[in-house]
């Protein structure tokens, strides 16, 4: 028995991903390349929905290690009535390398 999956929404194209570190992971490592850096999101038509209320964010707080990574785009809104139906696509690829060493004097 095949059931539809209703994923009409309100969508909001092009709104860059921003990445979540943990406390170790902001210090000895940079993002190299984020590929999508932009998603689309869709979301329960409100009224008066600014495309500045969704955040669509990647969470590295576990990963302590350079690498590549395809993790999961979440997403958040600051209105209340926002429902996120769907983030296009769903996940992302992060690479991460170890942040330079200063250069000796």
């Amino acid at each position: 028995l095949e059931t539809e999956v209703d994923v009409s929404g309100q969508p909001f194209d092009g709104i860059p991903v921003q990445v979540l570190f943990g406390r170790t992971g902001a210090n000895n490592l940079i993002i190299s390349k984020i590929q999508p850096e932009s998603v689309t999101v869709l979301v329960d038509s409100v009224p008066d929905i600014s495309q500045t209320q969704i955040h669509p964010f990647l969470d590295l707080s576990d990963v302590t290690r350079p690498g590549v990574y395809t993790v999961d785009i979440k997403c958040w809104s600051d209105n209340d009535r926002i429902k996120v139906v769907e983030v296009i696509p769903a996940q992302a690829t992060v690479t991460l390398e170890p942040v330079a060493a200063p250069a000796s004097k």
